[in-house]
């Protein structure tokens, strides 16, 4: 891999490279599990109790305590991210959005119809999200809670927790890991449901008005997004995050990657670039001030790994298990250190016993989700009305 990277051609573009590989990022489906399994990782060290987010302290488990009593579930980020590490872990879910946007502009190029475009994301999306949820309130929080069953299901909490399949996120439910170095949270990483569903809102209106197919328009209107959003951080400081970005930054990386697809001709492959990319994307992170220049580095760092002639191994080829890692990795990892906290939690040895044991559990309940839901519900596309969701035929090109 490394010599065909380094021989890679002055004049080629994205789009070239793209074409060489008939359409498609051949690093991409790399580039989500390597994604997924860093945040996962990271969440683990966390869970186990070995890092500086670890609630630790009687104050901080005394009030999140109270705000769980009180219903108040979103108060997870309970210290500030800082330090050298921050960069690496601000960037992360960006990188992930910034590769939606330009795959799922690519879709949009190719359908060019709205209806079509949210059927097919909510058949990828829905199906899983609705058995992890169930799942999570009715299997592993009746195990792990520690009030009585009849409590439990009359809470409030519980019936809320069924929200986050539209979107209105709740991290808790009742009772459930209260003892954990980490208490009460169920699955974090829903916390970016919302910023995509607003992605995918945002596309559909793109698409409706015919704004998102040209290029020069969409330019444009970037700009001046970047340049209000810009000017609201320096007057209110609207961007500054005390742990990961607020949703409208996530959803700016987003329509990066929309802008990077539109000029892909344009934009050179070009390894030296990237690895400039490298050290300028963490130092361009470390000030909140450079929060809307940081993206267009980022997210160049990203889809050049994307293009890269990663080898697949079979069994990554065998589906897409990204979205099954995201959605069962952190209530697997809670649940173990739950079951089991003397083996799993407060050792550096008693973290790699939970990072092995969650990566195969996780990983199976994601093959599990992808062989059993995901790839069926998105073999609905072909049963779609084509009268409301057509579909261009097979072998054109947008």
């Amino acid at each position: 891999m490394l010599h065909q990277w380094l021989r890679m051609l002055p004049s080629d573009s994205f789009d070239t490279v793209l074409k060489r590989y008939r359409g498609i990022g051949p690093g991409f489906d790399f580039l989500r599990i390597f994604l997924a399994l860093v945040i996962f990782v990271g969440h683990a060290k966390w869970i186990a109790g070995l890092n500086g987010m670890a609630i630790d302290n009687v104050a901080h488990q005394a009030s999140l305590a109270a705000a769980h009593t009180a219903g108040l579930d979103g108060l997870w980020h309970v210290t500030p991210w800082a330090g050298l590490g921050r960069p690496f872990k601000l960037a992360l879910v960006p990188m992930f959005f910034a590769l939606s946007g330009f795959l799922v502009m690519g879709s949009a190029a190719r359908l060019k119809c709205t209806s079509t475009f949210l059927a097919h994301r909510v058949l990828r999306i829905l199906p899983a999200l609705v058995v992890e949820v169930a799942l999570s309130a009715c299997v592993l929080g009746w195990w792990f809670t520690n009030v009585p069953l009849e409590q439990y299901v009359s809470d409030p909490q519980f019936l809320r927790y069924f929200q986050n399949i539209w979107g209105n996120i709740s991290y808790s439910l009742p009772g459930v890991f209260a003892a954990n170095p980490v208490p009460y949270l169920v699955n974090v990483n829903l916390w970016t449901l919302p910023s995509e569903f607003y992605c995918y809102l945002a596309m559909a209106l793109l698409m409706l008005t015919r704004l998102v197919y040209h290029r020069a328009v969409f330019s444009v209107l970037m700009l001046l997004a970047t340049l209000g959003l810009a000017m609201a951080h320096a007057l209110t400081g609207l961007s500054a995050p005390q742990g990961p970005y607020p949703a409208h930054v996530v959803v700016y990386y987003f329509f990066m990657g929309v802008l990077f697809f539109h000029w892909k001709d344009r934009i050179p492959a070009s390894p030296w670039l990237f690895l400039a990319s490298l050290p300028l994307s963490y130092a361009l992170l470390m000030f909140d001030a450079l929060t809307y220049v940081a993206p267009v580095v980022v997210a160049y760092m990203t889809l050049f790994v994307g293009l890269l002639p990663i080898p697949k191994s079979r069994v990554l080829s065998s589906g897409d298990y990204s979205y099954g890692l995201y959605l069962y990795g952190f209530p697997i990892t809670q649940a173990l250190v739950a079951w089991r906290p003397q083996w799993f939690s407060g050792s550096l040895p008693a973290f790699m016993g939970l990072l092995l044991a969650a990566t195969a559990l996780s990983f199976a309940f994601a093959a599990i989700s992808w062989h059993l839901i995901e790839k069926h519900a998105l073999a609905l596309k072909s049963w779609l009305p084509p009268r409301w969701f057509p579909v261009p035929a097979r072998g054109s090109r947008a």
